[in-house]
């Protein structure tokens, strides 16, 4: 990738420093190629880009003193590492703020439910990778018809609409962060917003409305990491929906299940005049799981409960991991999740927030997405990515039947069907 990004500063602001007797430049600064792409679960408010030079020129604009004091205190980080990061935070900012944990209605589901919703969260980047041909997939046993696939180039939103063959509720799946998404990355630096902001986004929740009105089968959000956060948005923003149209709903009949999710509470606020209707969350059913040691799951804030399971690996021994490992580990939620042991060995608790980081990505997401939508710069819709599932897949019959087995423990986690053989550079990609 190369290029340069240029962010301008909102008209309020430079009025405010014209009027204290300041220079002000077209654009607060550039931020300039090379973009250095951390590993898949660093990536999450890397930044790609320097915020560092951009926290620089804004350091002195009239802020909160708590503003102010923090961004002081950055000029000289690299945010390219959130570990290292959160070592060199002011004490005052590694801990949780006053927001917290927003509460759904119900916080119920059964083990096997959030075993399947789990896995779902990964199907989203395997039927896109497939292509619009995709038609149908079974997880880790259950069938579904694949309905929709949403994509915005400018906003790296990405999900999938299935509808389950037992007759369950209609699933959207939220992709997470892609490797090497401009788009995605600036997303997560807004904490989702750039992309509950797209208009696929809410073609999606018109779609989860639709869907309700129907069919009666009640909808279901699920993502991991990124695409976590803007489930939440979207389980909100569908239930705010369905209740303003006058759609009837029972208690519940909105599920939502994320994992490792960037927290979304941020971005729902900031869309709905900066609070949230306790009746609309009432009529939702809300659980966010995690890997202990995820440090992705403490930046901002979560809407629904979250369980914490110990990490293990493949034989269900506990083991230690890093913040990075941690992060969609499908290793050890494969293992946990289908066994009641572990399972019930989760902890429930909110996540304790690094209130620091929510306050740089509140004070700067927006600008630095409006910033990237000004500038022009976009992914490349061709360019295709290696996909990034781990364990073992193999395509079959004549390139039509893909099959996944994520934790290489010899057990079909995936598999999707396709009405037209894929392409061999496809096949290059999921293989």
């Amino acid at each position: 990738m190369s290029g340069s990004l240029n962010f301008n500063l909102p008209e309020d602001i430079e009025d405010a420093l014209t009027e204290a007797g300041n220079d002000v430049a077209d654009t607060v600064t550039d931020i300039i190629d090379p973009i250095e792409l951390p590993q898949p679960a660093d990536v999450i408010d890397t930044a790609a880009i320097d915020v560092s030079d951009l926290i620089d020129e804004i350091a002195d604009l009239p802020a909160p003193q708590a503003v102010a004091d923090f961004f002081a205190n950055l000029d000289d980080l690299n945010f390219a590492r959130l570990e290292g990061l959160l070592d060199q935070l002011p004490p005052e900012y590694r801990g949780p703020d006053s927001t917290g944990e927003v509460p759904t209605g119900l916080s119920d589901f059964l083990q096997l439910q959030v075993e399947i919703g789990a896995a779902l969260t990964a199907t989203a980047r395997v039927v896109h990778t497939l292509g619009p041909d995709a038609i149908a997939m079974q997880v880790r046993g259950f069938d579904f018809a694949i309905n929709e696939q949403y994509n915005d180039n400018e906003s790296g939103f990405s999900a999938i609409r299935v509808l389950p063959a037992d007759g369950g509720p209609v699933v959207f799946v939220i992709d997470g962060l892609e490797v090497g998404s401009i788009a995605d990355t600036v997303a997560a630096v807004d904490l989702g917003g750039l992309q509950v902001r797209s208009a696929a986004f809410q073609a999606m929740i018109a779609d989860a409305v639709e869907a309700q009105v129907t069919l009666g089968r009640g909808v279901q959000f699920v993502g991991p990491s990124l695409g976590g956060a803007v489930a939440q948005v979207a389980a909100y923003e569908a239930t705010e929906a369905m209740l303003a149209a006058g759609v009837s709903i029972a208690p519940g009949a909105v599920r939502l299940l994320t994992v490792d999710p960037l927290g979304g509470r941020d971005a729902a606020e900031k869309l709905n005049g900066g609070s949230l209707d306790p009746n609309v969350l009432s009529y939702i059913n809300a659980l966010n799981i995690r890997t202990e040691g995820d440090l992705i799951t403490r930046i901002g804030s979560h809407i629904g409960e979250t369980v914490s399971f110990q990490a293990v690996d493949a034989n269900g021994n506990p083991i230690a991991v890093t913040a990075a490992d941690a992060h969609v580990n499908v290793t050890s939620l494969l293992r946990t999740l289908p066994d009641a042991t572990l399972y019930n060995a989760g902890v429930r608790g909110a996540p304790e927030e690094v209130s620091g980081f929510a306050l740089v990505a509140n004070a700067l997401g927006q600008t630095i997405a409006d910033g990237y939508l000004a500038s022009g710069e976009r992914d490349d819709p061709n360019a295709l990515v290696e996909l990034q599932v781990p364990g073992q897949a193999e395509l079959l019959n004549n390139n039509t039947l893909y099959r996944l087995d994520a934790d290489s423990n010899g057990t079909l986690d995936l598999a999707v069907l396709t009405s037209q053989p894929v392409s061999q550079a496809v096949a290059d990609l999921v293989l």
